[in-house]
């Protein structure tokens, strides 16, 4: 995320609200919340879980509600993000709350289970933190040990334009079907996953996003795959044409949400070297577009 942290970008009690309104969030929170009830039974099971960016607290109170005989480490960087959720926690007895970078190796710290959801597309990929992060989350589990990764992947691609495609293709399903105040943000989100368009942004561009959003996912949804890769061009091509000159006055506007998705094969090739998958289960147009992949993997 750049130097920002999510707080800098959007208000935690604003994220809580809106998210539950995200396309397939629900469907993959049930599913994370699965495999770590599945995983009671597991030898290694003690009742301690990490969950590595857990911000607001938002799936923690989730998981909580499901699953009542499990404490949760909850480990955040973003100070403001960490006092809501100690604020707003329903089950403080049963959190630990630890201030720091969940991607940083830390020589205490042993449970048998790790969550992540929606986290890991916000670790860079230049730097090669996302394969450190995974090397660490290994050192922090045993072997037979589980990491559950939720989160949102794009259909495979071969090249940046057919990633851009994809990208455009699967916000505009999330956009297509959220409240307006969810749509803003993922207009922003999909503006910052495009390489050239990160950066400052415009109302104008925000606005094409979320007028274009439902065509575009009809044309999916229709099959007319084609026409939506046209489609989707020629939104691209319009936001470069309506890039800022100069930095907005609305400082918020020139925030980066660090988001980079990636397809499902990119993200194996760097989670195998540590993990093998165990299951997994996927939500939304993953074929054609992208969507919502929960994986189950087991420490080797």
């Amino acid at each position: 995320m750049g130097n920002s942290t999510y707080s800098s970008i959007i208000d935690p009690s604003l994220y809580c609200r809106i998210m539950d309104d995200h396309f397939c969030l629900a469907e993959a929170d049930a599913a994370a919340i699965r495999f770590v009830e599945s995983f009671r039974d597991n030898p290694h099971w003690n009742g301690y879980i990490m969950e590595g960016g857990s911000g607001p607290g938002r799936f923690t109170n989730k998981l909580h509600e499901a699953v009542s005989d499990v404490t949760v480490i909850a480990v955040d960087h973003d100070v403001m993000y960490q006092g809501y959720a100690r604020n707003h926690c329903k089950h403080r007895n049963r959190v630990q709350y630890i201030f720091g970078d969940c991607t940083k190796p830390q020589s205490w710290l042993s449970v048998p289970l790790i969550v992540l959801q929606g986290v890991f597309h916000h670790f860079p990929t230049q730097d090669g933190t996302r394969a450190r992060a995974l090397q660490t989350f290994r050192s922090f589990l045993p072997s037979g040990g589980r990491l559950i990764v939720s989160d949102e992947f794009l259909a495979p691609y071969e090249d940046e334009e057919q990633r851009m495609c994809n990208a455009i293709q699967w916000y505009s399903h999330v956009i297509a079907l959220a409240q307006p105040a969810l749509a803003v943000e993922e207009a922003k989100t999909l503006l910052d996953d495009l390489p050239k368009l990160a950066g400052p942004k415009t109302r104008h561009q925000i606005n094409l996003i979320i007028q274009t959003s439902v065509t575009i996912k009809e044309l999916v949804t229709d099959g007319q795959l084609l026409a939506a890769r046209d489609a989707s061009l020629q939104l691209y091509s319009a936001l470069l044409r309506m890039r800022p000159a100069r930095a907005p006055l609305d400082w918020t506007m020139s925030l980066s949400r660090g988001d980079e998705k990636c397809d499902v094969r990119r993200f194996l090739e760097l989670a195998t070297p540590y993990f093998k998958v165990v299951s997994s289960e996927s939500f939304g147009p993953m074929e054609t577009c992208g969507g919502f992949v929960v994986f189950e993997f087991e420490a080797i």
